[in-house]
């Protein structure tokens, strides 16, 4: 975020971020800041192709291809039964998942009630990005206390989690985000401010 911040958006400056990842992994440096860095940049790179092409005569024709690729290539490992190494399954997750993205980037007719669900959504993300760290450690924490394995794989205890994670995340920014939000526009920028209410259009601003 720090980079395209400072430094811009263009293509170049993401292909650069992604081979320098690249390089750092050849360099046996398995780092997740390294990963993560890596997927944010390909999904942007993702973006700025879609972006671009978008108002080209290319865009259909792309559109369709990233489908294909995105139907078929997980048919071909299913069917193939692949046993990629771990290097291989990153660089397919690198450039996959952006072809993905390119796919489903489209604009989708919705109502009110929908677009005010899509936006509670996609503003609680990052309450959850927070709050799912303490979750593990309070679990981890309780299931060492009675001595009982985590059950990581099963579906019933993955979907407690993930309700109570962006449960917690709700709350989260309705009660500590927003109000922050709302004090440091009234402080800082009181002629930008937005009225926000709960449940109204503005209350993601």
């Amino acid at each position: 975020f720090g980079t395209a911040r400072f430094l811009g958006t263009s293509p170049v400056l993401n292909i650069v971020v992604l081979l320098l990842c690249v390089i750092l992994r050849k360099m046996h440096v398995d780092s997740p800041v390294v990963e993560c860095i890596a997927f944010f940049y390909s999904g942007g790179l993702s973006a700025l192709a879609l972006q671009h092409f978008s108002k080209t005569k290319y865009h259909t024709g792309l559109k369709i291809l990233a489908a294909c690729i995105a139907v078929l290539v997980p048919i071909l490992v299913y069917t193939s039964g692949m046993l990629w190494p771990k290097y291989l399954i990153h660089f397919a997750l690198l450039t996959y998942i952006p072809t993905l993205l390119y796919c489903l980037a489209n604009d989708f007719p919705a109502g009110p009630k929908m677009q005010l669900v899509i936006a509670i959504a996609g503003s609680v993300t990052y309450s959850s990005y927070l709050i799912h760290f303490p979750l593990q450690i309070v679990i981890a924490l309780a299931f060492g206390y009675f001595n009982k394995p985590i059950p990581f794989y099963n579906a019933y205890f993955f979907v407690a989690f993930i309700t109570t994670t962006f449960s917690c995340a709700l709350l989260v920014y309705r009660y500590v985000e927003m109000p922050a939000q709302a004090y440091i526009r009234n402080t800082w920028m009181p002629a930008h401010a937005t009225p926000v209410s709960w449940g109204s259009p503005n209350w993601i601003r």
